[in-house]
């Protein structure tokens, strides 16, 4: 099956109620735009004009077979690299503009790599557009895997179908990835923390201390501790030395984490399975577009609670840790992808001291007990 059938699936979603009426209405176009499919506008790199889609768009019981492009390097003396999309819907037998949409040219990846990609959201989807050879482009929706091929021509068509299409846009972003991924690599080392842990899972006595939840890691190392009172607040971070996309592509971002303490090992996402009181808990995943780190409070995170309760309890139980005690926690975190823990991203270790007491540890065991024993 084609992906580019998934364009069915977009249009079917735009009229969905999960979508304003003020969306809709900017969807539809201007109904007295009896424009045909046509621009003026050129550019020094051909890429201005109309182009046919490989595979027409149902659009509200409408076709959508043709496309504009426009793009705009410099206005008044100042370079704006403005590139906008234009759909051409047949709308009661006439061919009409939809409302365009604004893409952001990726200038940077184009100097280093001589790769044109532009960026953006049409339908309230991520978009990629690619420039794969004259008068060609390859529009991919990255949240969905669909993609369609732009060209020129008919002709163009036959030469350039999806699947051709798809190689030449896969080869296109695995080499814009790489440059991206290396240059941020090379910014990451400039951190003190990340330098120093890259590999490494760190521990915090609250989450306060990573205050950037994105690739960035100027926390200082002192606030950070080896040492951790079950009950107290607790936060990890862990510094990947690969970017999970570069390890697991299809991972979407998703990892798993493993707690071991004494001869017992929980693993997140295998509990998850285990039974109804860990069903909810949530699947870990890297936030803002993370590349090279994730981090979450372990303690004051109910879900993290509970796994951490459970690999602390068995030690308990079984006489391993005593009141006053300590015992050794090692964390690891893996990419995850269908049930199956794939590289290891980084991994760290934390002495557990264990207070009967404290009013953080015995709030929680009284929680999740029922659950954990």
């Amino acid at each position: 099956m084609k992906k580019s059938i998934l364009f069915l699936f977009l249009v079917t979603t735009i009229s969905s109620t999960t979508f304003s009426q003020g969306l809709l209405g900017k969807l539809k176009g201007n109904k007295g735009d009896d424009a045909a499919a046509t621009t003026t506008v050129t550019d020094e790199y051909g890429l201005s004009g109309t182009y046919k889609l490989s595979t027409p768009w149902d659009y509200y019981g409408d076709k959508v077979e043709d496309m504009i492009v426009e793009f705009v390097k410099e206005e008044n003396g100042t370079i704006v690299n403005r590139f906008k999309l234009t759909m051409i819907r047949k709308y009661r037998g006439n061919k009409q503009k939809v409302d365009p949409t604004v893409f952001s040219f990726e200038e940077k990846m184009f100097t280093k790599m001589g790769v044109m990609l532009f960026t953006g959201n049409l339908v309230n989807k991520p978009f990629d557009i690619m420039q794969l050879d004259k008068d060609v482009l390859f529009l991919n929706c990255t949240s969905d895997k669909g993609y369609v091929v732009l060209a020129k021509t008919s002709d163009l068509l036959k030469t350039w179908d999806e699947e051709t299409g798809l190689a030449k846009y896969e080869a296109g972003k695995k080499k814009t990835d790489a440059a991206a991924s290396a240059g941020l690599r090379k910014k990451l080392n400039e951190f003190k923390a990340y330098k120093e842990n890259v590999g490494k899972i760190i521990f915090t006595g609250g989450q306060g201390v990573f205050e950037n939840r994105k690739d960035d890691a100027s926390e200082s190392p002192e606030y950070f501790i080896t040492e951790w009172v079950a009950g107290n607040g607790l936060a990890m971070k862990g510094y990947f030395d690969k970017s999970i996309n570069e390890v697991c592509a299809e991972c979407g971002g998703a990892y798993n984490v493993v707690f071991e303490m004494g001869k017992y090992k929980v693993d997140w996402m295998t509990i998850r399975s285990s039974s109804s009181a860990y069903s909810k808990l949530h699947a870990p995943k890297v936030l803002f577009n993370s590349e090279y780190m994730a981090q979450s409070w372990l303690w004051d995170n109910f879900d993290f609670n509970r796994a951490l309760t459970f690999a602390i309890h068995q030690n308990i139980a079984d006489g391993s840790l005593k009141d006053g005690g300590k015992m050794n926690l090692k964390v690891t975190i893996y990419a995850y992808k269908d049930k199956t823990n794939g590289a290891k991203l980084a991994e760290g270790s934390l002495a557990v001291k264990y207070n009967a007491g404290a009013g953080g540890w015995s709030d929680r065991y009284k929680a999740f007990k029922d659950a954990i024993e």
